[in-house]
């Protein structure tokens, strides 16, 4: 089965860089977990360098849990990092962070994932009720970094972009 790819492109209102800093605060990666999800971390993200990982257990369906270990690579600061799935519940996952320049105070946040369901032919029934998660995901993991985002500049947190959020 060939990769599929899913995107979501935001506005956001800090620079990159700051767009980067926040997601490389400790924290961020809490916030922008979804209500509806259970994710459980085991070993959190300590920043974002080359090599570092991310270890979650993740409920897929009731009773049935996943070990999730991530990788971050190609992180170029300020303007983006990636996360590859090294084992989980995804046959491939590879999540490209973008934040692109649109100003001084504004940037473009773009997710790309490219992505191969588990399961063969079972994945690839499964592939609509996948593109309608990530849809779901992708869209509160934004507008979440849009609140706390919003929320630090209105604290005057903007020059020291983590720390505010970290404290809430």
């Amino acid at each position: 089965m060939r990769d599929q790819i899913f995107e979501a492109r935001s506005a956001m209102p800090v620079s990159a860089e700051q767009l980067f800093a926040w997601h490389a605060s400790a924290g961020a990666f809490e916030k922008l977990i979804p209500p509806w999800q259970r994710v459980e971390l085991l070993r959190p993200p300590q920043g974002l360098r080359d090599g570092d990982r991310v270890l979650l257990r993740v409920r897929l369906c009731p009773g049935v849990w996943k070990l999730w270990e991530a990788e971050h690579f190609g992180v170029i600061e300020g303007r983006r990092f990636c996360d590859r799935q090294l084992r989980g519940p995804f046959g491939r996952w590879e999540h490209t962070h973008d934040f692109v320049p649109r100003g001084e105070h504004a940037c473009e946040l773009v997710d790309r994932v490219a992505y191969r369901a588990p399961f063969g032919v079972l994945g690839r029934l499964a592939q609509p009720f996948l593109r309608r998660e990530l849809a779901r995901l992708f869209a509160h993991r934004h507008a979440a970094t849009r609140a706390h985002l919003e929320a630090e500049l209105a604290a005057g947190a903007g020059a020291g972009f983590g720390a505010a959020s970290n404290a809430r």
